[in-house]
């Protein structure tokens, strides 16, 4: 039979090579080996089989032709490959000759990407093939690719099986070693890190199951050179290989228990550890200390007992030097690498040696000023070793030198202090109180962060919120909370609902609610007994009886004064309203609904009573506060009188007893009321009623009529209205309720908001200082004017027109420049009169008028600023917008201020606002996307940057000092944003992007030079030179300090400055002498040294300098001056070239 399969096998894969375009015959050889296999596969499962020449000739066929299937083939393939994979595995006869095309198809098969952990095994089944390959010879090239792809893969990594044929891989032969190592180097930096040390235990495994020769080739080209690697690795950035390294080499580190594992490590680290401690380079050191504290101990056990000593006792003076290290990095590192071996070794450490760490742990490091990472070392050290129950009675009376950690400047410091105390939390014999008292802990409850508050109640939890008690148990642990420290219970309750359930919550809260209702009802009980002073009742009673009956009384209202006083009852009331705070949305939730009703009637019974008590200001506000959560109808008493209490509250009341009541309100669906009451008390103020006035006639006939402004009522409050309006727009919940339930209103209020625009322009075009333009009704102005901007924004909906706030800021900047601009320059020229003493009087009086109309303007101006500043960084705005801000700033920027005769009136201070204002929007500018797409961003700059060079060389004797020094610091990182966005941004195209940025550096040099120009002409460029741009003039400063953080920036710097130089614009002295001290400045800063040549701009400007030598054309220049500033020139110029060094890149 299966003479005649081979036979028909034979002749139709012949037929089919021979008519390679006949589907018939393709689909009939397929159809063949499918079934031949088929049979083949049931043939060889038979028990005693015997295996005909036939069927192995046969098979051999097929084998040889599996390679030469097409990909469509797969269950054919796969069929094949059973039928062989299984033939080895029985070892029949001839087993060798259908293996080796069967490994390659199944490795081919493991690495693609529907692959599964089954076929990873069934290569692992074929594994003892790998012995019969020569891998010497040419042809074994593909197998050697597949065995190199093998270990990037993942199912090969993940599976126990896939992990032993790779380290088989190792041990067949000593090529395939290095080629398997470089496979796994190549992948092991974009690996991931669960990866790592699986592949740690391939190079064990590898190691552990060679042959002598194998073996010591692994050692020396593997492992040790993998420690060599890790050695000199770098430690940090996104490239750092030691880390990755380190998880490799850390199972073999693992493995020291296993037989000849510590001998090899001593052998190979020998020769590179050692020496590497001593090295100046901190990385490496630090590296070689970290490699040295994972491998403790270093030894060989087939040393002897001297030996093993003495090279214990090296490893351990080593580590006494390592924590004296200069380098802070390396102290941390042994720092936490010692208190990990004292707690894994602490049975085998000699007690000199433990006690002498512990002292310069503790004594030392843990105080160590230098960084915060050796004290953090430190404490997450000492962590570790309470794992180790031996290290309990070691540690217990060291841990409270520790205690002041918890007040570390550093908060990784005090939140590894808090995971301390909450692992000593679970300990029995240590108590972490006795290592930081209470009162430290709730010290720093109160002030600390959101994760070490976290931590902080978590390790309190039991103490002051004892589930387990009983209900007086649990009320006094609260009081005492209270009264220790307020602000320290507020967070604590604030945050102690996440480590209860809602049950558990809700419950606590109802108990808190029912002890303050007993109590303020014993309260008042009390209070009406002791006014008891009817004549009767004292008649009906004798001296005695009152007397003893006083005494009780005096006894049980000192008891009550003292069990619930008015700071508890705050206290208490805050509790509720926190817990409350902290669940809301979990009450909210539909299936809560029943608990929610149940609390909701506890505090309506509970409410009224507080307020019959007492009156004291916070208990009340925490009272409406409650109340707010309850609908209208539980609480008419809070309800009722709400909006009649906000009209009746003054402007300083108001501050701070307004928002209670609004949030209240607001939640009782009511802020249509407060809306139409501020509405009512603005619009007098914002349009006032014009009524006519009968004037008398001049002829002494009858009196005429003309428009006169009345004054607003006097039931008008404008600034509460504003008060009251900006308490909403600030707090989340009126603000929630205003864009969900009110935007018309909202609207409508906005509308009459927008009447300031008519009030502004009438104040600011009043040639004499109106009666009404004190302080406070300009301050109200400037409110009600941020106001307006500030809804429209929270208002915009692009969809409605008339609700874009970008179309209403593009009005609103042509309304600025048409309105306020104009009344911010130079002081307008005065008519003298006939005298001088009627001229000065003229004078001062439109001073006058002019400093209260210039601070409106440059106050509503930064308001403005700031609203568009916003508005670019939520991405509210288009180009048209963007641009037409870009020329507001540069028109502000080019208003000229009279510092020479206001000093007095206004410092500079006002035009630094500016200033400061106009940078905000430029960095926002920046970043804008359809502003750096459309490419006038650089055009913008130029304009921009030459009106900013101009305000900041104005004149001024009074120049503060701090707001110059943040105009610096702001200036420079806009620079550097813009030059980095410009680089990065995706929407330029590369060759678009260079010539922006070129242009824009041009930009930003042409600043600089004419900077320095300025100050060469008014004070003159210092002589000396330092390698830092500080001693620059502010903007040049700025401006260098930004462009030599990239090497890119200081090419394009110094070729735009060659060209420049190369130009004949530069022909005027001053000019000369501005470009070559920068160029000065720049050979010696070695930051552009590193990045760039300067020879061919040292060539240019020695050029320029010779021009300007030659040069006979008059600057309008004293002969003298014009001679002394060459000389100036020739001086820094052939001082640079004297401190140019030889083997510079310069």
């Amino acid at each position: 039979m299966w003479e005649g399969l081979r036979r028909m096998s034979t002749g139709v894969l012949l037929d089919a090579e021979m008519e390679e375009n006949d589907k018939n015959k393709e689909k009939e050889k397929i159809l063949l080996i499918s079934s031949v296999a088929q049979l083949a596969i049931a043939t060889i499962h038979v028990q005693e089989v015997i295996i005909p020449q036939s069927l192995i000739d046969t098979a051999t066929i097929f084998h040889d032709i599996l390679p030469l299937l097409p990909d469509e083939a797969d269950s054919i393939k796969n069929r094949l490959a059973q039928l062989f994979e299984t033939w080895w595995r029985l070892e029949l006869e001839g087993r060798e000759r259908v293996v080796p095309n069967t490994l390659l198809y199944l490795l081919e098969r493991s690495l693609q990407a529907k692959c599964t952990a089954a076929d990873v095994k069934v290569v692992w089944r074929l594994h003892s093939v790998l012995p019969m390959i020569n891998f010497d010879d040419d042809s074994s090239g593909p197998l050697k690719n597949l065995l190199g792809r093998c270990c990037s893969s993942y199912q090969y990594l993940k599976t126990d099986e896939g992990r032993r044929f790779l380290s088989f891989a190792f041990t067949v032969h000593e090529g395939l070693v290095e080629c398997l190592h470089k496979a796994i180097k190549n992948q092991m930096p974009f690996a991931p890190k669960s990866w790592l040390p699986l592949y740690g235990e391939v190079y064990y495994r590898a190691w552990q199951r060679s042959t002598d020769t194998v073996q010591q080739i692994i050692e020396r080209d593997c492992i040790q050179d993998l420690m060599n690697h890790a050695v000199h690795a770098s430690r940090n950035g996104c490239q750092a290989m030691f880390p990755i390294l380190f998880k490799v080499l850390s199972y073999l580190h693992r493995q020291k228990k296993q037989r000849g594992v510590d001998a090899m490590l001593l052998r190979l680290y020998e020769p590179i550890l050692w020496r590497s401690l001593s090295v100046p380079n901190t990385d490496v050191r630090t590296n070689s200390a970290s490699l040295l504290l994972d491998a403790f101990p270093l030894q060989n056990p087939d040393s002897t007992a001297e030996e093993v000593d003495l090279m214990l006792q090296k490893q351990f003076d080593l580590m006494q030097r390592l924590l004296a290290d200069p380098c802070p990095v390396v102290r941390a590192v042994t720092g936490e690498g010692v208190c990990l071996l004292m707690s894994e070794y602490l049975d085998m450490l000699p007690v000199e040696v433990v006690q002498t760490l512990l002292r310069r742990l503790l004594q030392e490091l843990v105080w160590d000023a230098s960084s915060p990472s050796v004290r953090l070392a430190v404490v997450k050290g000492i962590t570790a070793m309470l794992e180790n129950p031996l290290c309990h009675f070691l540690l217990k009376p060291l841990l409270p030198r520790l205690s002041y950690c918890l007040h570390d400047n550093a908060e990784v410091v005090r939140l590894a202090m808090m995971k301390l105390l909450l692992k000593v939390k679970s300990i029995r014999a240590i108590k972490y109180w006795n290592i930081c008292p209470i009162e430290h802990l709730l010290a720093r409850l109160e002030v600390d962060s959101q994760p070490i508050v976290r931590r902080i109640v978590e390790l309190l939890f039991p103490s002051f919120m004892p589930l387990d008690q009983s209900p007086q148990e649990q009320i006094l642990r609260c009081i005492t909370l209270i009264e220790s420290n307020p602000g320290a219970a507020r967070v604590f309750w604030l945050n102690v609902p996440s480590h209860m359930t809602l049950t558990d919550t809700v419950k606590f809260m109802a108990l808190v609610c029912r002890y303050v209702l007993e109590s303020v009802r014993q309260m008042g009980h009390d209070s009406d007994d002791g006014t008891d002073t009817s004549p009767s009742g004292s008649k009906r009673k004798s001296s005695r009886d009152v007397g003893q009956q006083e005494e009780q009384a005096a006894e049980k209202n000192e008891d009550e004064d003292q069990n619930l006083s008015a700071e508890v009852l705050q206290g208490l009331l805050e509790v509720i309203y926190l817990m409350w705070t902290a669940v809301a949305k979990q009450l909210d939730a539909r299936e809560n609904m029943n608990i929610k009703q149940s609390l909701m009637k506890k505090l309506s019974v509970m409410i009224p009573d507080v307020l019959k008590i007492t009156q004291e200001p916070r208990v009340v506000s925490l009272v409406i506060e409650l109340a707010g959560h309850l609908p209208p109808k539980a609480v008419p008493s809070i309800s009722v009188t709400c909006l009649s209490k906000l009209r009746n509250l003054t402007n300083d009341s108001g501050a701070g007893e307004c928002t209670e009541l609004l949030e209240a309100m607001c939640r009782w669906e009511r802020a249509s009321e407060i809306l139409q009451m501020i509405s009512d008390w603005l619009k007098d103020f914002l349009m006032p009623t014009e009524a006519p006035q009968a004037v008398p006639s001049k002829k002494g006939g009858a009196a005429k009529k003309r428009v006169q402004i009345l004054a607003p009522e006097e039931n008008g409050h404008p600034d509460l209205a504003i008060n009251y309006l900006s308490t909403m727009l600030r707090s989340s919940v009126c603000k929630q309720m205003l864009m969900e339930h009110h935007l018309q209103d909202c609207d409508k209020l906005n509308r009459l908001l927008s009447h300031v625009l008519v009030v502004i322009k009438k104040q600011l075009q009043c040639e004499n200082c109106p009666e009404s333009a004190d302080v406070d009704n300009r301050i109200l102005v400037e409110q009600i004017l941020s106001l307006h901007l500030r809804m429209s924004v929270l208002l915009h909906r692009p969809e409605e027109h008339c609700a874009d706030c970008v179309i209403h800021m593009k009005s609103i900047l042509e309304w600025g420049k048409e309105s306020l601009l104009p009344c911010i320059g130079a002081l307008p020229a005065c008519k003298s009169g006939d005298g001088y003493l009627e001229g000065e009087n003229q004078l001062i009086s439109t001073a006058e008028n002019w400093e209260w109309r210039s601070k409106l303007a440059s106050n509503c101006i930064v308001t403005i600023l700031d609203i568009c500043c916003n508005m670019l960084m939520v991405g509210f705005g288009d180009k048209e917008f963007a641009m037409q801000l870009s020329s507001f700033c540069k028109d502000i920027l080019y208003t000229e201020f009279d510092f020479g005769m206001l000093e007095i009136l206004l410092s500079t201070a006002e035009e630094l606002r500016l200033v400061d204002g106009v940078l905000s929007v430029l960095y926002q500018m920046v970043l804008f996307e359809d502003l750096l797409a459309s490419g006038d961003v650089s055009n913008s700059m130029t304009h921009i940057m030459t009106a900013l060079n101009m305000c900041l060389r104005r004149p001024s004797n009074r120049e503060p000092r701090v707001s110059m020094l943040d105009i610096k610091s702001k200036l420079c990182g806009i620079v550097s944003c813009l030059l980095n966005t410009q680089h990065s941004s995706p929407d330029i195209c590369e060759g678009e992007c260079d010539q922006t940025a070129k242009s824009l550096t041009s930009t930003l040099l042409g600043a600089m030079l004419e900077d320095l120009h300025h100050t060469s002409i008014k004070d003159g460029l210092p002589e000396n030179i330092q390698d830092s741009p500080e001693p620059l003039p502010p903007l040049s400063a700025c401006i260098l300090k930004a462009l030599s953080s990239t090497a890119a920036s200081c090419r394009l710097l110094v070729q735009s400055l060659e060209d420049r130089m190369r130009s004949d614009t530069m022909t005027h002295p001053h000019i000369v002498h501005a470009a070559v001290h920068l160029l000065v400045t720049l050979h010696a800063s070695r930051v552009f040294l590193r990045h760039v040549k300067l020879s061919e701009c040292i060539a240019a400007a020695t050029a320029m300098v010779q021009r300007i030598r030659e040069s006979e054309a008059d600057h309008h220049m004293d002969p003298d001056l014009h001679r002394e500033l060459l000389i100036q020139i020739e001086t820094k110029f052939q001082l640079m070239k004297s401190k140019q060094p030889e083997n510079s890149t310069s």
